[in-house]
């Protein structure tokens, strides 16, 4: 397929294609990729699931190894007995010789500790501890553990000559560990596969794998309280499928029980993963060129409304909301381009909703004066907002009345009679607009009031009835939950379309009108607190003076420099220990220090 130097050149069209290519290589990505870890989790399962069976296997096969242990010893265990004496003896026929394979070492040890060694050397012999809990039952055949010098422990087998004179001789064996645990020569383990064991206090008895740190904890942590766990975890450098199953000893061998753990390289469990991955780049990449001559094909048809798009938007950008995008494709394209227009309407509405809020703000502020403030606000209304007329209604001292403060688009009339009318705002009907807005601090709209009353004095609302306004907005001035008045605005026409916006713009602008207000109540108290306090500390019959935190004069009244005799100069810049006697300083310093600290209290 030819591509044109217009779709070479255009930044649209490789975006798009892009976008194309992404769109719908993305769901075949999505379904590879899950395909690829669904099959990597079937397999994993597979892995930990042949390790479960191999793990089982072993641990039984080290429990049958044990017990033909025990029963070798036993069958060697008779013949140490002399049939007609009753005592042990000392040598073995050779026909009576045990597989010296499973044993490393054979000794035959009796009550007073001596011991005669049958085959092979054992170093040192394990001890049976007499405080030992349950007591050992040398009817039955023990296991006991020896540390090793080389390493691994030693494992030992100890069977008891109950037909003896006395009944504490035993035959002690030590076991071959490679036939004991299937390594080495035996190579009784499943292929590809390490083993680990360890007893009940995390003691390693046996491992294939050099120094498994961390083994242990990984086992601790997953198996709580099962005898079964199956985990994953990395030792130098290669991650592991382990799964691990108590082998029960304590029933049969005296001892308490075995855990046994296999372990599989993860890239010999997953070895046919491989197949997948060298088939996936090959399905990936033919899937892209798919997708590249199709994004192609369908671009070069979608330039001309894009680029139509593109402009309209670099247009929005540049702050030009009134441009539009016509496009007649008939598809999504022309869709857009509707849902496009739509969009810039509405940012132009509310671009002119925020301009207008901050230059009604930007009137208002800085005003510290309540008249003023309503007569600027009156006039941003009439300037920024597209009412006729528009009044600000202010609740009196006691909150139950309502009267004229400020307004636009009224006669002088109107004005007089709106000065001379207050409204109760709790005696009047619930459908009043003006009364519902105060109380409730909602938005009230009226519309159809043309036809009003020439005789405005029987009217029970003189402010709803001053003009033949078809749609009418009350809208509650509110500080803190407080209702300080209500913003009527009035229209000639009905605008439906319009109710949304107005009440959110007119709702912004009650507010900062209110913050306004409640700032210039703020600043008026604060001048009167500042008056009175003046007024109290200049003209008071005895001393004062204001001192800062490290205790250095302020300011001070005229009776108290003409107490103390120090012009004023000299006062300046000095601290209160200046007139102290110098005996007293140390206690108004610290005096002073806990009034800071709020040490003192003052009754009132």
């Amino acid at each position: 397929m030819k591509v044109t130097g217009t779709f070479r050149r255009s930044k649209l069209a490789r975006h798009i294609l892009m976008l194309l290519f992404i769109c719908a290589l993305l769901p075949l990505l999505c379904l590879s990729f899950f395909s690829y870890f669904q099959v990597t989790q079937n397999l994993t399962e597979q892995g930990f699931r042949i390790l479960r069976q191999n793990t089982k296997s072993v641990s039984l096969s080290i429990y049958e190894r044990l017990l033909l242990i025990e029963t070798e010893m036993r069958f060697l265990a008779d013949h140490l007995i002399d049939g007609e004496s009753g005592q042990a003896i000392k040598e073995i026929k050779d026909s009576h010789q045990p597989q010296i394979k499973h044993f490393k070492a054979l000794s035959l040890v009796n009550h007073t500790g001596s011991h005669h060694q049958i085959s092979g050397i054992i170093d040192k012999l394990p001890s049976l501890e007499s405080n030992r809990k349950p007591a050992f039952d040398y009817d039955k055949g023990g296991i006991l553990i020896q540390d090793s010098a080389q390493g691994q422990p030693s494992v030992f087998m100890i069977v008891g000559l109950g037909q003896t004179e006395f009944v504490d001789d035993f035959l002690i064996a030590e076991i071959n560990p490679e036939y004991l645990w299937g390594i080495g020569e035996a190579d009784a383990l499943p292929p590809m596969t390490e083993i680990s064991v360890f007893d009940s206090s995390g003691q390693l008895l046996v491992t294939t794998i050099p120094q498994p740190r961390g083994l242990l904890d990984s086992i601790n942590q997953v198996s709580a309280n099962s005898t079964w766990s199956e985990f994953k975890w990395s030792h130098g450098g290669r991650q592991y499928l382990t799964c691990s199953r108590e082998l029960f000893l304590q029933a049969r061998f005296q001892v308490a029980d075995w855990m046994v753990v296999l372990s599989q390289p993860k890239a010999d469990a997953l070895s046919s993963l491989m197949e997948f991955k060298m088939i996936f780049p090959m399905v990936l990449l033919l899937s892209v060129l798919i997708v590249l001559l199709l994004s192609i094909s369908y671009i070069r048809k979608s330039l001309t409304p894009l680029e139509k798009l593109k402009k309209g938007t670099q247009l929005i950008a540049d702050g030009d909301f009134t441009s539009r995008v016509t496009i007649n494709s008939g598809d999504e394209f022309e869709e857009l381009a509707t849902a496009f227009n739509k969009m810039s309407d509405r940012l132009n509405h509310q671009f002119k909703e925020l301009s207008m809020l901050a230059k009604i703000g930007k009137t208002m502020a800085n005003i510290l004066s309540k008249d003023k403030l309503i007569q600027a606000a009156s006039n941003a209304l009439e300037t920024y907002l597209d009412f006729e007329h528009g009044m600000i209604l202010m609740a009196d001292e006691r909150h139950n009345r309502l009267y004229y403060a400020g307004g636009f688009g009224y006669s002088d009339e109107e004005v007089c009679h709106f000065h001379n009318f207050e409204l109760e705002a709790f005696d009047n009907p619930s459908d009043d607009p003006i009364s519902s807005a105060f109380i409730d601090q909602k938005p009230k709209f009226v519309t159809g009031m043309a036809g009003a009353t020439t005789d405005q004095s029987n009217s029970p609302n003189l402010f709803l009835n001053s003009t033949e306004s078809q749609y009418r907005i009350c809208i509650p001035i509110i500080y803190e939950k407080e209702s300080l008045g209500v913003l009527v605005l009035e229209r000639a026409t009905l605008q439906e379309s319009n109710k949304a916006s107005d009440e959110k713009l007119l709702t912004g602008v009650a507010s900062q009108l209110a913050v306004s207000i409640a700032n210039i109540t703020s600043y008026n108290k604060l001048m009167e607190s500042e008056a009175r306090f003046r007024q109290s500390f200049d003209y008071a019959a005895s001393g004062m003076a204001l001192l800062d935190l490290d205790g250095y004069f302020m300011e001070f009244n005229e009776f108290f420099l003409n107490m103390l005799g120090f012009p004023e100069h000299e006062l300046f810049g000095s601290t209160i220990l200046k007139i102290c006697h110098p005996e007293d300083a140390d206690f108004v310093a610290a005096s002073l220090q806990k009034l800071i600290n709020g040490e003192i209290e003052f009754d009132s």
